[in-house]
């Protein structure tokens, strides 16, 4: 076997220790002014990247799948794109209801596509990655149409947004780099494999930047002594509402019979999705105070996961039925 690589030992350590590393981002978001100034504009085009990234990973076998998925497909929408925006209104009406801005942004984050985090996780958990990778790539290409359509839906009277406005600029930042980054990575499979730890190091260097550029953006709000009571009843919130989308993901998954490696992948899907794009519409549609929530949430929802892994460590694992190795060392997003 070869020995891994300086770009390949770098990304393993960096990928361990990328909640801290994000921890970092907003920290120096906060402190810092002159770099994340710069960055500011071109969180768009970075985002776009991101997902650009994560897509080149996705083979067509990943999504050939879908022949055979139709109770998976409408299992994930119900929840995804249903339930888990519900169940937002729900939690900003009983928890957030004298700060809409927060309430807002949950409700974004609720109608934003899987993440990769998602696939990684699976991979990690011995979860179904190919099934995974499907939801990731098949939330993310639609997403364009269906996210507009859930705020219209669950937000419309409270949320002044331009439904067209916010179509395009997620088909341009995620729907096509996604398509883009699918036909790259299919096309020239290689390439892209041997370009894989400094892709991932770009990639997180790109959440990096969207992260603490959006930090540097807040920091007259979060700098205030009034803001750390809101941000600590935050934190506790956005906790509890991604416990609640795994076990919501977990029941549906029963509910149509799938077996424990789908059940894994299924609880993921619903439950850790894109961060990063939330941020950046939350910032461009609503205020930088409603991206506060997608941030505590790209925080949070690692160590949280590894905990909930942790305690349901007496259940043997189902053993993957993709390579999860090689989403071990895709780069990690949101």
């Amino acid at each position: 076997m070869d020995r891994p690589g300086p770009a390949q030992r770098l990304h393993a350590f960096t990928s361990r220790t990328f909640a801290a590393i994000v921890a970092l981002a907003v920290v120096a978001g906060l402190v810092v002014r002159g770099p994340w100034e710069a960055v500011l504009p071109y969180r768009g085009p970075l985002l776009a990247f991101n997902v650009f990234a994560v897509s080149v990973g996705i083979r067509w076998r990943d999504l050939s799948g879908l022949r055979r998925l139709g109770r998976f497909a409408a299992g994930l929408y119900g929840v995804m794109f249903l339930v888990t925006p519900a169940l937002a209104v729900a939690v900003g009406r009983l928890w957030l209801r004298d700060d809409p801005a927060l309430a807002q942004g949950l409700l974004l984050l609720a109608s934003m596509p899987a993440g990769a985090m998602a696939a990684v996780w699976t991979g990690l958990l011995g979860g179904n990655t190919g099934l995974s990778l499907t939801a990731v790539g098949l939330t993310t290409l639609t997403c364009g149409v269906v996210t507009p359509l859930v705020l219209q839906l669950f937000g419309g009277a409270v949320l002044a947004v331009r439904v067209d406005s916010l179509a395009r600029n997620l088909a341009v930042n995620v729907g096509l780099p996604a398509l883009a980054g699918l036909l790259a990575g299919n096309r020239w499979p290689q390439a892209f494999r041997r370009a894989r730890p400094w892709m991932g190091l770009a990639l997180q260097l790109s959440i990096v930047a969207i992260v603490g550029a959006t930090a540097f953006e807040e920091e007259p709000m979060l700098s205030s002594p009034a803001a750390q009571p809101v941000l600590a009843r935050l934190v506790a919130v956005c906790a509890g509402y991604l416990l609640a989308l795994m076990g919501l993901g977990s029941l549906a998954s029963r509910a149509i019979s799938a077996d424990p490696a789908d059940r894994i992948s299924l609880a993921l899907s619903v439950a850790l999705r894109n961060n990063n794009a939330a941020v950046l519409l939350a910032a461009a549609y609503l205020s930088a105070r409603a991206a506060l929530p997608s941030i505590v949430m790209l925080l949070i929802q690692q160590p949280l996961v590894w905990l909930a892994a942790k305690a349901a460590a007496a259940v043997k694992p189902a053993p993957a039925r993709a390579d999860p190795g090689r989403w071990r060392q895709q780069g990690r997003s949101g």
